[in-house]
C-alpha cells in the first residue's frame, strides 16, 4: 500500500508516517482449530486475505503479511486499515454479511475455482461496520498493533529527542525525524483507536440513530491538535 495523495505532502510532514503489519495469524483470532466450522471459517478468510498476494512492488514481507502506511489525516488509509482488521476479526456471521455486501457492491476478485467467486481483496472488503461486535474487536485490535509499537519508542532515545542534539550529522539527523515523525503518528492514531473505542462502548446497535461511521470517518481526518481541544 502507499500514501494517498503524496504529491501533497510538505517538509512538514514528509516524515510523518508509519506502517501497521497485519500477519496471516491473525486470522487464527475467534477460531478454535478444534472445530470443523472454525476451520472452514479460517480457509475462507485465508482465501480472502491472500487474494491480492504478490500485488504490491515494493512489498517485502512474509507471505500473507498485509502492511497499511498510516499518517496524520490520511483517511483512505484508515478505511483500507479497518476493513483488513474487520475481516481479521470476522466470526462467520459477521464474514458472510461482509460477503453478502460485497456481492451487492461488486467486489469480486479472482479465483481458480471457476464455479466459485472470491471476494476481496481484504483491505476493500469491508470498508463499513458490520457488527458492533466485530467492530470493538477490530479497534481492539488497531489498539493492540499501535501500542506494541509504541513499547519499541524509548523516551531516553538520542535520536527521539532529536531536536535537541545539535551536534547530529544529516543522515543521523533524518533517521531521528523518522522515528519522532513515527512516534507522532502512532499517539495520534492512538489516540483515534481510544477515541473510537470510547463511542462503541456506549452504542448498542448501528441502527437507526447511529452516527459512529461519519465520526470514525471525521476521526481518520483529524489533526492532532483537534483531539488536543477535546
Amino acid at each position: 500500500f502507499v500514501p494517498d495523495e503524496p504529491k501533497k505532502w510538505d517538509s512538514e510532514v514528509s516524515f510523518q508516517f508509519t506502517v501497521i503489519s497485519l500477519e496471516i495469524g491473525t486470522l487464527t483470532l475467534n477460531t478454535d482449530m478444534t472445530k470443523p466450522a472454525d476451520r472452514e471459517l479460517l480457509d475462507r478468510k485465508i482465501d480472502i486475505w491472500m487474494i491480492d498476494e504478490d500485488q504490491y512492488v515494493y512489498d517485502d514481507g512474509d507471505v500473507g503479511e498485509r502492511r497499511q502506511i498510516i499518517g496524520v489525516g490520511m483517511a483512505e488509509s484508515g478505511h483500507s486499515l479497518m476493513s483488513l482488521l474487520r475481516v481479521a476479526v470476522a466470526d462467520k456471521v459477521d464474514l458472510e454479511n461482509i460477503l453478502k455486501a460485497a456481492e451487492k457492491s461488486g467486489d469480486v476478485g479472482d479465483s481458480d475455482e471457476e464455479e466459485e467467486e472470491v471476494y476481496g481483496p481484504a483491505y476493500s472488503i469491508a470498508r463499513d461496520p458490520i457488527s458492533l461486535k466485530n467492530e470493538r474487536e477490530a479497534v481492539r485490535l488497531l489498539l493492540s498493533k499501535v501500542e506494541s509499537l509504541l513499547e519499541g519508542f524509548s523516551t531516553n532515545s538520542e535520536l527521539t529527542g532529536w531536536k535537541a542534539v545539535k551536534d547530529m550529522n544529516w543522515n543521523r539527523s533524518n533517521a531521528a525525524k523518522v522515528l519522532e515523525g513515527e512516534k507522532k503518528v502512532l499517539l495520534h492514531w492512538r489516540n483515534i483507536a481510544l477515541q473510537a473505542y470510547q463511542i462503541l462502548r456506549q452504542e448498542t446497535s448501528f441502527g437507526a440513530g447511529s452516527d459512529y461511521q461519519s465520526v470514525l470517518a471525521s476521526l481518520f481526518e483529524a489533526k492532532p491538535n483537534d483531539f488536543e481541544k477535546k
